[in-house]
């Protein structure tokens, strides 16, 4: 019996067909393989840079924590007298908060203000001076305060000593990364905003 080589070329083809389909089919499995494992890594390489983003997030925060802290807050209420008459006589005539804000930090720290309590709608007071509470006036709101430098502030002049004082100034600032902080004079700090 012989070979009925009509069929052959035919036979040779499906041969090559499952052939190619064999390597298509292997090469399908591959590349899914390759896939899955690229996916693992882009996963794990987007937890990395999660954990790394977490990090460096935490470091920020923390450098901001430890400027503010090193900002300080002392108030005093003072009595205010006014000389009179011909007699040059000395009369009471309020109260004024002296408060100073030192900025003992590395960096500056912006928008400085202080007021009365909590109620922080109050207009800022102006700043009186660089150095001393007793200095010159200076124009306007502390705008920035440099590294070591003491800004103080004079409120202005009130009738009452404030129910002896209970209700203390406290400073509202904003770190160099434009956090903004809330700090009494007994150095309670917290942070305002996001």
């Amino acid at each position: 019996m012989g070979i009925d080589w009509g069929d052959a070329p035919t036979w040779a083809g499906a041969a090559f067909a499952a052939a190619a389909a064999y390597g298509a089919l292997m090469t399908m499995r591959s590349q899914r393989a390759q896939i899955r494992e690229q996916r693992d890594f882009i996963a794990d390489q987007r937890k990395v840079l999660n954990l790394q983003e977490q990090e460096l997030t935490d470091g920020a925060r923390a450098r901001q924590l430890e400027q503010a802290r090193q900002v300080s807050l002392d108030a005093d209420i003072v009595r205010v007298v006014d000389t009179v008459g011909s007699a040059r006589r000395q009369v009471d005539i309020g109260w004024r908060w002296v408060t100073c804000v030192k900025n003992a930090s590395n960096a500056p720290i912006y928008g400085v203000r202080v007021q009365v309590g909590d109620d922080l709608h109050e207009a800022a007071w102006p700043a009186v001076s660089r150095q001393r509470p007793d200095g010159p006036e200076q124009s306007g709101a502390a705008d920035v305060i440099k590294a070591g430098a003491l800004w103080c502030f004079r409120s202005p002049v009130y009738e009452s000593e404030f129910g002896g004082g209970t209700v203390r100034p406290v400073a509202l600032f904003r770190d160099e990364s434009h956090r903004e902080w809330h700090l009494d004079e007994h150095g309670s700090l917290s942070h305002r905003g996001s």
